[in-house]
């Protein structure tokens, strides 16, 4: 018959196993939660990024037309003080 002991110590080692386990899925569930935030924060910059590309080609258009303008204004400046 096994002594009260040799009963203790297996029930210890058992309890620091589930503490162990129970850890692990702890810190498994942290690591699907930054995954997901991870995921979601890169969703965001790619959002962001096609936004500022836009804005760029936006941008560079109004440029193209101001240049544009500017042009036409100093010829007509130039065929005033011709």
């Amino acid at each position: 018959m096994p002594s009260i002991k040799k009963l203790t110590d297996a029930a210890s080692k058992v309890d620091k196993v589930n503490d162990v386990l129970r850890d692990l899925r702890d810190m498994k569930r942290a690591q699907i939660d930054m995954s997901t935030q991870m995921n979601q924060i890169r969703q965001e910059n790619d959002t962001l990024f096609d936004d500022i590309s836009w804005i760029r080609e936006k941008m560079e258009t109004q440029q193209t037309v101001l240049d544009k303008v500017g042009n036409q204004l100093s010829m007509v400046k130039m065929s005033w003080l011709i």
